[in-house]
């Protein structure tokens, strides 16, 4: 498991200039937990998926809005990368140095070098003014500017692919 958690991540940020705000509550393991969270704190909440596609097996992290279906193959033909599939939950703490259920962009700071993840973001997240993520724990919540979230994207060497992820009928 990667030595990233919660604390060395905030420092991270801090030491950056990145401004965040943060809140910490009860353990959430799903979106439908997360919806029943009673937050001060403003923002999109952002649904966060590693996926790997069979071709040259490529990994992503999918993040979209809370209700959208995430048409899999869809999405796996416009990145060209095969069918994707969710990478199993057994594997996160080694790939990303998160449990399930704590799984956010904020994580990327764990991936690599080299690098195993290529971000695509919903356009609507990469839009939203505000974004709510895990800070590599599901016991807290950090609001994030868009500005500040595209400054940590900078500070971890990441570029993220801005799409219209389709959704399943």
């Amino acid at each position: 498991m990667s030595d990233w958690n919660q604390d060395r991540l905030l420092r991270f940020l801090d030491a950056r200039g990145i401004a965040y705000l943060s809140a910490e509550h009860a353990p959430v393991a799903t979106m439908a937990d997360s919806a029943q969270l009673a937050l001060s704190l403003e923002g999109l909440r952002c649904k966060s998926l590693a996926v790997r596609g069979k071709a040259a097996n490529r990994k992503f992290l999918v993040v979209a809005v809370p209700d959208k279906a995430v048409d899999l193959a869809g999405l796996g033909r416009e990145l060209g990368a095969g069918r994707l599939s969710l990478c199993p939950h057994h594997e996160l703490p080694d790939l990303l140095g998160v449990r399930p259920g704590a799984l956010s962009p904020l994580a990327l700071v764990a991936d690599g070098p080299p690098a195993k993840f290529t971000l695509v973001l919903d356009r609507s997240v990469a839009q939203a003014p505000r974004l709510l993520m895990h800070p590599m724990a599901s016991t807290a919540t950090v609001s994030m500017s868009q500005s500040d979230f595209r400054r940590f994207l900078q500070a971890v060497d990441r570029e993220a692919l801005v799409r219209d992820i389709p959704a399943r009928r």
